[in-house]
């Protein structure tokens, strides 16, 4: 049975040409799969052996508050330019297109855009990630798996949340990008960005690959849809340009303003959560010594263009450069919470379609396989646990091994086009 077991996760039933990337593939799975029953079994037994109460009975967000981030935005829309009210879901597009869906009611509503995220949720899996994993059998086990065990793809159930649209969007992208080639992948990236604002690393993508137009489509793209949402945003509510842009800066500034706060790091993974989690382990030494939400900045920022720079002056291939941009906008922002680490099953998808073409593909599905599983086994805080801070650490191994990893020197400058993704994918 063992050596059956070792065989398979060998890949000695696939095709050489399905080993590269399969054999990772399996690995992952199988992480997803124990991982995730572990953390189960884990809360299953504090709540049928203690007398504790959330957060330490799932791995999940509140049980009373299941589907609230949806149920909050849908409320949100409904009361936006009504007696002063001016709490914007996010961004204007993602505003706008919440108010579209509050058409319909609440369940309908929330079952269209839970409905839109599975399917193309299964897309990618079958599609990519599963392309090399084996015959039917095999492949369809492992969509249920990477489908319903996944951490962060329950936890987005879970929550609701609007990145269910972002992720449809990037997938959109992806897809046209890596492989239709379509002059048109610019329009899928430049409305996440509009969504969501720090997408916009993944122009960074465009640059490397000399991808002069997409770059420039995407760019402008972003920045007309964020005004026209603007624009129709003002006119719909009735609070005006000036009223429409002053509540997009106050949600965004309302972020930031509690990003100390234990709740904006529960449930995260990035950078700045587990320089909070180190600060509440110290007794709050850095915040009596540094001023953490104004220097983190240029700490993220530096980080990112050392990656930029990397991406632009090398080689690296399409999963691995896709990979190193995604993590920095898991990782560099002040708070992001564990459900948008189901962005990772985009660069996962290319992996399994095109290969890992490495030796360090069972690093690679240690880490991806680690950051798909629930964590929080042990907490420090009311709310909070050391997966806060784990996760950060897995995701910087990750950033730092992709882009270490048979990067070749451009030879040619960067202001002249060169189909470089084609060149890395042959």
């Amino acid at each position: 049975m063992m050596s059956r077991a070792l065989s398979f996760f060998r890949g000695g039933d696939l095709d050489p040409t399905q080993r590269d990337g399969g054999v990772e593939v399996r690995l992952i799975g199988a992480i997803v799969l124990i991982g995730t029953l572990l953390s189960t079994a884990y809360h299953m037994a504090i709540v049928v052996f203690t007398d504790l109460r959330w957060p330490s009975t799932t791995f999940l967000f509140r049980p009373a508050d299941r589907f609230g981030d949806f149920l909050e935005v849908y409320g949100n829309v409904l009361a936006y330019g009504q007696g002063g009210e001016t709490n914007l879901v996010y961004s204007g597009i993602l505003h706008l297109f919440t108010r579209g869906l509050a058409l319909l009611p609440e369940l309908p509503a929330w079952l269209a855009v839970t409905a839109l995220f599975g399917c193309v949720l299964v897309c990618v899996v079958w599609c990519g990630i599963t392309a090399r994993v084996g015959g039917r059998t095999v492949r369809d086990v492992y969509v249920l798996i990477f489908c319903l065990l996944s951490y962060p793809v329950l936890f987005l159930i879970d929550r609701a949340n609007l990145e269910m649209i972002v992720f449809v969007l990037l997938a959109g992208f992806v897809y046209l990008y890596y492989v239709r080639r379509s002059p048109w992948a610019w329009l899928p990236l430049a409305l996440a960005i509009a969504g969501k604002y720090y997408w916009a690393v993944l122009l960074v993508l465009l640059l490397s690959d000399r991808k002069w137009f997409q770059f420039g489509m995407a760019l402008a793209g972003a920045v007309i849809i964020s005004v026209g949402a603007a624009v129709a945003l003002a006119v719909q509510s009735g609070l005006g340009l000036i009223g429409v842009m002053e509540s997009t800066v106050t949600t965004l500034g309302g972020h930031v303003e509690f990003v100390i706060a234990e709740w904006s790091f529960q449930h995260g993974h990035t950078l700045f959560g587990s320089l909070l989690v180190i600060d509440r382990l110290t007794n709050y030494w850095l915040q009596f010594h540094v001023r953490m939400t104004e220097l983190y900045p240029a700490l993220a920022v530096g980080i990112f263009v050392l990656v930029a720079a990397r991406l632009l002056l090398y080689e690296l291939a399409p999963w691995r450069k896709l990979t190193a941009l995604i993590v920095c906008a898991l990782l560099l922002p002040f708070e992001s919470h564990d459900y948008t680490l189901v962005h990772l099953l985009l660069p996962l998808a290319l992996l399994g379609a095109l290969g890992v073409a490495s030796r360090r593909g069972r690093l690679y599905a240690i880490l991806f396989g680690l950051l798909l599983v629930p964590l929080d086994y042990v907490r420090f805080g009311i709310t909070a646990s050391y997966s806060s801070a784990l996760y950060p650490v897995l995701l910087s191994i990750l950033l730092v091994a992709v882009l270490t990893d048979g990067a070749v020197r451009h030879t040619t400058p960067i202001w002249r086009r060169e189909d470089v993704q084609e060149k890395a994918s042959a």
